[in-house]
């Protein structure tokens, strides 16, 4: 019984022996790899961390510079560069006609500013003489119209919401009311406007 005892602890002495020679030959350079792998793939997801932040900041840029390019756009229409008085007045005869309105006249005239330095005269030394800057051209239309209050009152929000910047600077009324005309009234509407300009 003794002996069987023996043979059993040294059974089992063997077995833990081949088992922690296993560990440490076999089982635990697995581990090691393991490990290197699991430490590469947290590298790797630290990395697709980081790469998607970059593309959300990115996008957000790329949103931030398509509202600046609208912007812009809207100030190029708002205060454009040059006069286009073709363009402008076709927009003022479509608010005319839009509101109903009979359009007795039209004037658009230009005015192009000196350009303005605010220094010395022209005779003193270059190196002291301050940067020409040119002032914005101004632009006066003299709208002729007839039509109704109501209408002629439409025409004058529709100028103010024009997405040009122009200033309705005076309104002359004057009565047309007559037998056939009962509720006519003309109207003189003087509306100012400006360019950009150029330097000079």
């Amino acid at each position: 019984m003794i002996i069987f005892n023996h043979r059993i602890i040294i059974a089992i002495i063997i077995y833990v022996s081949l088992f922690v020679a296993a560990f440490f030959f076999l089982i635990r350079p697995m581990m090691k790899n393991v490990d290197a792998q699991i430490g590469q793939l947290t590298n790797r997801y630290s990395e697709y961390r980081s790469t998607k932040d970059k593309i959300a900041r990115l996008s957000k840029l790329n949103d931030s510079l398509g509202e600046v390019d609208k912007a812009k756009k809207l100030l190029a229409f708002a205060l454009p560069a040059d006069v286009d008085q073709d363009r402008l007045t076709l927009t003022l005869e479509k608010l005319v006609s839009d509101t109903n309105l009979n359009l007795t006249s039209l004037t658009i005239n230009t005015t192009k500013p000196a350009a303005v330095a605010a220094a010395s005269s022209q005779s003193a030394p270059s190196s002291n003489k301050t940067p020409v800057i040119a002032t914005p051209n101004t632009i006066q239309a003299a709208i002729d119209v007839s039509g109704t209050y109501n209408n002629i009152k439409s025409l004058l929000t529709s100028i103010e919401k024009l997405d040009r910047i122009l200033a309705i600077t005076s309104t002359t009324l004057t009565s047309q009311i007559s037998d056939k005309t009962p509720d006519t009234i003309a109207a003189t509407i003087t509306v100012t406007g400006y360019t950009v300009g150029a330097k000079r």
